[in-house]
C-alpha cells in the first residue's frame, strides 16, 4: 500500500473514531471543557491538542485587547454629553478557567464594558464641565481606571488602562437638537 494511502485512512480512523484536533495559537489559550471531567475546565496552552467528539474547546486572545466604547454622561449641571473611552484589557491567564464558567468568551460584553460605562459615568458627571476639568483629563483618567479596577475586581479581567478619547456635548446641549 502507498505510503500517502497508510495516511489517510490513519486519519480516516482518527476522525472516524471521534476525536479531533483543535489547534491554539500564540498569544491565545484555549479552555476545554469536557462534560466527562467536571467540574472545572482545562486551560490549553499554544499547540495542537487532541479532543473527542463529547469535548468543547473556547478560544480566548489573552494578550491586551482595546475596544472603544461611547459613553452618554449627564454632567453635574445637567448638561448632556457623549465621552469617547478607550479600554485596553485582558482576560487574566491564571483565572481563565473560572472566567470561562463565570462569564464566557462574552466576557467583555457582560464584565468590562458594564463596569466601564457604570463607572465612568459616575466619575466624570461630577468632574466634567467644571472650569479646570480639561487640564486635570490625566488625573481624571486615573481615578477612572482606579474605579473601572475596582469595578472589576474578582471579575477574573486585567483592566491595563482607560483613556479619555473626547468629550463633546450633545446636539440637544448645544441647541441644535429637537
Amino acid at each position: 500500500m502507498p505510503r500517502w494511502m497508510c495516511v489517510h485512512a490513519a486519519a480516516l480512523i482518527f476522525v472516524a473514531g471521534g476525536c479531533a484536533s483543535v489547534t491554539i495559537q500564540p498569544g491565545h489559550r484555549g479552555v476545554l471543557v469536557d462534560p466527562d471531567a467536571l467540574p472545572r475546565p482545562t486551560v490549553l496552552v499554544p499547540g495542537i491538542h487532541r479532543v473527542s467528539s463529547r469535548q468543547s474547546v473556547t478560544d480566548y486572545a489573552v494578550t491586551y485587547a482595546r475596544r472603544d466604547i461611547r459613553v452618554e454622561v449627564l454632567a453635574r449641571d445637567g448638561t448632556p454629553l457623549h465621552v469617547d473611552l478607550i479600554v485596553v484589557f485582558r482576560p487574566i491567564v491564571a483565572e481563565l478557567a473560572q472566567l470561562h464558567v463565570d462569564e464566557g468568551p462574552r466576557y467583555f460584553d457582560d464584565v468590562v464594558a458594564p463596569a466601564l460605562t457604570s463607572t465612568a459615568r459616575a466619575v466624570l458627571s461630577e468632574a466634567l464641565l467644571e472650569e479646570s476639568a480639561l487640564p486635570r483629563l490625566e488625573l481624571l483618567e486615573e481615578s477612572l481606571v482606579a474605579a473601572v479596577r475596582a469595578g472589576a475586581a474578582g471579575q477574573h479581567v486585567e483592566i491595563a488602562q482607560v483613556v479619555i478619547a473626547r468629550v463633546e456635548m450633545t446636539p440637544a446641549a448645544c441647541g441644535h437638537g429637537a
